[in-house]
């Protein structure tokens, strides 16, 4: 039977069910049980497989996931060491100002690199045949990852400006 839990606070009942549950639920319609069980466990490791890829996950009837960025990022500078170093070292008062200092960093950070993929997207929107032709140039062709060097480049020509000479204005 599928478990119903209810949230604090006066939330919403939730009915959480699992795979056999789903099974019972459709016994007068399936014909082959092993079928439903092999396409649901399928489904499990297609999202656990693109979660840890960094992906969006689609699950049908229930929407879609991904770790949030703040969480890739803290996890990729070591957060969780340094975190647990700073509480050794600092006080209270300043290993507070040092956590959200860091939290401030990250966010920033992510801001930063949104923005960059957002200007240079359009860019290469607009200007296709460039980009593919930074990617198959030459020096692109020695590097191991030829899309951010595409990328890098477009980004760079957004901030190239003509120089007109004063006495043609």
């Amino acid at each position: 039977m599928p478990d119903t839990f209810k949230f604090p606070n006066g939330g919403y009942d939730v009915v959480v069910c699992r795979k056999q549950d789903i099974i019972d639920c459709l016994d007068a319609n399936i014909v082959d049980k092993e079928v439903v069980l092999a396409i649901i466990t399928q489904c499990e490791v297609d999202a656990t497989n693109f979660l840890k890829e960094g992906r969006w996950t689609g699950i049908p009837y229930l929407g879609n996931m991904r770790i949030p960025p703040h969480h890739k990022k803290f996890k990729e500078l070591g957060g969780t060491e340094l975190l647990k170093d700073a509480k050794e070292e600092l006080d209270e008062h300043r290993y507070i100002v040092f956590r959200k200092g860091m939290n401030a960093e990250i966010a920033a950070d992510i801001k930063n690199e949104r923005l960059y993929r957002y200007i240079t997207s359009g860019y290469v929107a607009k200007h296709r045949k460039t980009y593919k032709y930074l990617l198959e140039n030459n020096t692109a062709a020695k590097l191991k990852d030829k899309e951010a060097y595409a990328r890098f480049m477009c980004n760079s020509f957004i901030e190239l400006t003509t120089y007109i000479p004063y006495e043609l204005l």
